[in-house]
C-alpha cells in the first residue's frame, strides 16, 4: 500500500507540475494589475478544477484510502508521523 501511495503522489506531482507549466506562461515580470483578466482566471481555475477531479479518481479506485480517518490524512500530507 505505501509503495501506492508513492506512486500515486509521484504522477500527480509530475502531472501537476506539467499543468503548471502549460497553464502559467513563464514572465520576466510580474504584469500590471491592470492586465486582469476574469476570464483567463476562471479558465485557469476550470482547468485545475477539472485536473483535482481527474486526479482523485485513480486515489479513490485504488483503496489507498479505505478506512482512514480525515486526521490520518492530513497526517500523511503534512508529514507527520501517525
Amino acid at each position: 500500500m505505501r509503495a501506492q501511495g508513492k506512486q500515486l503522489a509521484a504522477s500527480y506531482a509530475a502531472k501537476y507540475t506539467a499543468l503548471m507549466q502549460r497553464l502559467l506562461p513563464e514572465q520576466q515580470q510580474a504584469p500590471a494589475a491592470a492586465a486582469y483578466d476574469a476570464a483567463g482566471l476562471a479558465a485557469f481555475l476550470d482547468e485545475l478544477s477539472d485536473f483535482d477531479a481527474a486526479m482523485l479518481t485513480p486515489v479513490e479506485q485504488s483503496g489507498i484510502l479505505k478506512g482512514a480517518a480525515c486526521s490520518q490524512a492530513v497526517d500523511v500530507w503534512t508529514h507527520r508521523p501517525a
